[in-house]
């Protein structure tokens, strides 16, 4: 007999299985974790079957079975699904679980040491309003609207409901830990992200595995790992891009990976955010309906009685924030820079151009724009082409020029920043913040101390190179709206672009117009986006060049979503120092893989 084995190694795009024989006195079976020599070198594999024969002429043999029925059958699939989606190989999407062997110390269960006494009223109803939708959806997944805290006394919930075991998905390091010391989930709790120590992570994977532990509040990886039985999925934050793993291969997206375990365990699938992704919303369609809190007071920079001769400094943020201060109530002033481009606008009459072709606001580049949505290329005015005049030019300010207006303007206020690597006077009656605040500083269930909330210029991260723009912005927004409305404050939304971000307050209109664009332009959930990074022409083969498009030092192919896309097996011939990021669902292909 011969066992068709994926090695635990990190192996190029175009390999598969390879086929051991199997000695007399062992029985395999697929899901088995086997010891194996390969290429002159001890190591281990997961055994994806066995056959009869084999073509190799000349085979090794297995050295021993390490851990009988390490995952089942379903897993093998689910990692085969990923792999193939991601144009990866199996053996380094393996290679990417770490160590698949714990040893005999116990797993270390945490409970919330700061959990809440008791939930406020507003919070109680809001997740029985939640509660109801999440019961009439039955096994379907369901996206919903609502904060962070509303998500951490959602699960709180749900845990008491879920008779099998749970997992909360986290974006990031710091909201597993502050989930973990806020929520209290009972015993045999588990926490894993990326700074936990290769020894516990093989015993929280174990104990995972052999039912072990009951709830995992986990990063990325918890969308891998196998599970005993799972009942109960949510992801908190799911909009959110730190759900992605850009930095090296396998570029997994967990959100789409977590669809294939919560299908191989009939589990429940909750994706809960300010504005969940736009993918996990069409899926649950139709839609659910979001707790919109109160309509903020939108201003216009280009209005010329806001006009003060600084920067995103209007009359009447001047006067709300001495109303605010005059209050004993802080001042929180967000802008965020992360990721963005300075704008192009007109500095005469504070036009900024849109795409031509569908409205959307495009992304400068070194001497043009373009748009992430429908692709548009254009070339960069000489002149605004709204006043005539030639002061079109690029715009941008940094939160440390806002802070010395705000120093002349508040001489004897307490200013300061919050923002990555350069904090000043956190604690300060007037704060302005990147988002970093959010990120990184900002605790769960923070104490009321904010009069005044504003976004001094709303529209910034439309500027970015990424057709998912205006759902980012609309996000970012209703999460300063929700932040806005726990500190019982007023809102101010500033922007150079009002008629451009007004219909981002009503979230049905919203989404069903972006998804009516996503669906004109083939863009996910309507498609498969694949790019290419660091690829030249020469890399492609005819068939590629048929489906890539070049732009801008990427190529970029939108393909329809099917069972088995006919692209990929091209794909997989491509050198691995080229990178595939894939933009869409991890499909069901068809499971011929060859040997090796």
């Amino acid at each position: 007999m011969i066992a068709l084995v994926y090695p635990f190694l990190k192996l190029p795009r175009r390999f598969s299985f390879f086929d051991y024989q199997i000695p007399e006195s062992f029985s395999v079976k697929a899901g088995d974790l086997v010891r194996i020599t390969f290429r002159g070198r001890s190591s281990y594999g997961l055994v994806q079957g066995t056959k009869d024969v084999s073509g190799e002429k000349k085979l090794s043999s297995l050295d021993g079975i390490e851990i009988p029925s390490w995952c089942t059958s379903q897993d093998i699939e689910r990692f085969e699904t990923i792999a193939h989606s991601l144009v990866q190989s199996v053996p380094s999407l393996l290679h990417a679980l770490e160590s698949p062997f714990a040893d005999a110390l116990p797993v270390r269960i945490i409970s919330a040491s700061e959990a809440r006494k008791s939930v406020s009223k507003s919070d109680a109803e809001e997740v029985g309003r939640l509660l109801g939708m999440i019961e009439e959806t039955e096994k379907e997944p369901i996206a919903l609207f609502a904060d962070k805290e509303t998500g951490a006394t959602l699960a709180h919930v749900l845990r008491k409901k879920t008779k099998g075991q749970m997992l909360v998905l986290v974006a990031r390091e710091r909201d597993a830990e502050l989930i973990a010391k806020t929520v209290s989930f009972g015993e045999k709790t588990a926490m894993l992200h990326g700074k936990t120590p290769p020894k516990e992570r093989a015993r929280i994977a174990k104990a995972w595995r052999t039912g072990n532990i009951s709830t995992l509040i986990a990063t990325k990886s918890g969308s891998l790992i196998p599970g005993k039985k799972i009942d109960c999925i949510l992801v908190l934050d799911a909009g959110l891009d730190d759900h992605l793993n850009l930095r090296r291969n396998p570029r997994i997206d967990s959100r789409e990976a977590v669809k294939l375990l919560a299908s191989q365990h009939g589990a429940k699938l909750i994706f809960l955010d300010n504005l969940p992704r736009l993918e996990e919303i069409a899926d649950s369609l139709p839609l659910p309906t979001p707790s919109t809190p109160s309509y903020p007071l939108i201003l216009s920079l280009r209005d010329r009685l806001e006009y003060t001769g600084d920067p995103l400094i209007t009359e009447t943020l001047l006067e709300e924030v001495k109303k605010a201060l005059q209050s004993q109530k802080k001042v929180l002033l967000f802008l965020n820079r992360k990721g963005v481009a300075k704008r192009l606008q007109c500095s005469a009459c504070g036009h900024l151009p849109l795409c031509g072709t569908c409205g959307n606001t495009p992304t400068v580049r070194l001497d043009d724009l373009v748009c992430d949505r429908c692709g548009t290329e254009m070339w960069i005015p000489k002149n605004c082409p709204h006043c005539g005049k030639p002061k079109i030019g690029l715009k941008g300010i940094g939160g440390a020029k806002i802070e010395d207006i705000l120093k002349s303007k508040f001489p004897e206020t307490s200013i300061g920043r919050i923002e990555k690597g350069s904090s000043t006077n956190t604690g300060g009656d007037i704060v302005i913040a990147t988002e970093y605040f959010f990120s990184s500083y900002l605790p769960l269930f923070a104490p009321q101390e904010y009069g005044l909330v504003v976004d001094l210029a709303a529209d910034v991260g439309l500027h970015g190179s990424d057709f998912r723009a205006s759902e980012n912005t609309a996000r970012k927004i209703h999460r300063l709206l929700n932040f806005g409305k726990r500190q019982h404050a007023d809102v101010i939304i500033q922007t150079w672009l009002p008629d451009t971000l007004k219909p981002m307050f009503d979230l049905p209109r919203f989404i069903k117009d972006e998804l009516a664009q996503r669906e004109k332009y083939r863009l996910p959930p309507y498609a498969t986006r694949i790019v290419l990074e660091k690829a030249k022409p020469d890399d492609l083969s005819k068939e590629l060049q048929s489906l890539f498009t070049e732009r801008h030092e990427i190529f970029e192919a939108r393909l329809p979503i099917t069972p088995s896309t006919p692209s990929y097996p091209f794909l997989t011939s491509l050198p691995d120092s080229i990178k595939i990021q894939h933009d869409g669902p991890y499909v069901n292909h068809d499971r011929t893989p060859q040997s090796k």
